[in-house]
């Protein structure tokens, strides 16, 4: 796997050329705070790390592949058109980016850590397709560290739990305010589906939750 680590730099910009680097899997930009936009990127990438850039505005450019790993905590600057094309791209690995409320995107929304989705149809025994996300903060009486923590998700439908596929995933790091995004699948006989979200330990409050309906097949 071809890694290209830039952390820490200076730099404001990421050179054009890279476009064109067909075999480049990783991209590390942890700490470039003076960065402030990405170009185009090459569709062969899987994972970009662009953790504490702080001055990152601009995402210029679109993912091509559909299950690729975008990690961008500590980005508060970026714009409500970079903030879109994070939330809307392929949720096939974990996304983080920092967020203070539920993206208009996830269209069943709800606070704490639970929601119900009311189906058009009563489906016969099907699958359900949808993207989730969370908003992660800290519970105000304890100081809750940046170590991974454990994310866990199912369906109650007819009073049953029915696992999701995936249903656990590592939040690394473990950022309060910020919001984590996750694809699911689940086998469903019912058109009333209640979700629930849990996140281990006594730091953490999942504050709101959403899920953005995609299918059933």
């Amino acid at each position: 796997m071809t890694v290209l680590v830039m952390s820490n730099t200076e730099i404001q910009e990421i050179p054009p050329w890279i476009k064109r680097s067909s075999r480049l899997h990783r991209l590390v930009l942890k700490g470039c705070k003076e960065l402030l936009s990405l170009p185009q990127l090459p569709s062969s990438l899987s994972e970009i790390d662009a953790e504490n850039c702080e001055s990152l505005e601009r995402l210029d450019c679109s993912f091509l592949n559909q299950k690729i790993a975008l990690n961008f905590p500590n980005c508060f600057k970026l714009n409500k058109e970079a903030r879109d094309v994070i939330i809307q791209t392929s949720a096939y690995k974990v996304k983080i980016l920092p967020g203070k409320e539920m993206p208009n995107y996830f269209n069943y929304q709800a606070n704490g850590d639970s929601l119900v989705i009311k189906l058009n149809e009563r489906p016969s025994p099907s699958t359900i397709i949808g993207k989730a996300c969370i908003l992660l903060v800290s519970k105000e009486e304890v100081q809750a560290s940046k170590e991974k923590i454990t994310l866990d998700h199912w369906i109650k439908q007819n009073s049953i739990n029915v696992p999701c596929s995936r249903s656990l995933h590592n939040l690394f790091p473990a950022l309060t305010e910020h919001l984590y995004i996750f694809a699911f699948e689940a086998d469903v006989t019912s058109d009333e589906l209640c979700l629930k979200f849990g996140v281990e330990g006594d730091e953490w409050m999942i504050k709101e939750c959403g899920v953005h309906y995609l299918n059933t097949s």
